[in-house]
């Protein structure tokens, strides 16, 4: 495993196609930065991006955050998840 800014990633050759899997963590802004900067940076044909459910909900239902109810997230402490 490299690292690169103490985030993790992973260079791979499968099937004739070089992959580079990057581990993250969406709360960590030195994470989004490495993710940006390793998008900007390559000639991709693809990029993937593993999501959690509440995560991808956000992005596909952005109402959703609107009608969450903050103060069970709260309570249940899901505040990492927003």
């Amino acid at each position: 495993m490299n690292h690169f800014i103490g985030e993790p990633f992973e260079d791979l050759l499968v099937k004739g196609c070089s992959l580079r899997i990057v581990g993250t963590a969406h709360v960590s802004k030195a994470s989004k930065e490495f993710v940006a900067e390793q998008v900007n940076k390559g000639s991709y044909d693809c990029v993937a991006v593993e999501l959690c459910s509440s995560r991808f909900q956000q992005l596909t239902d952005p109402a959703s955050l609107e009608a969450m109810d903050l103060f069970q997230v709260i309570k249940q402490k899901r505040v990492t998840t927003l």
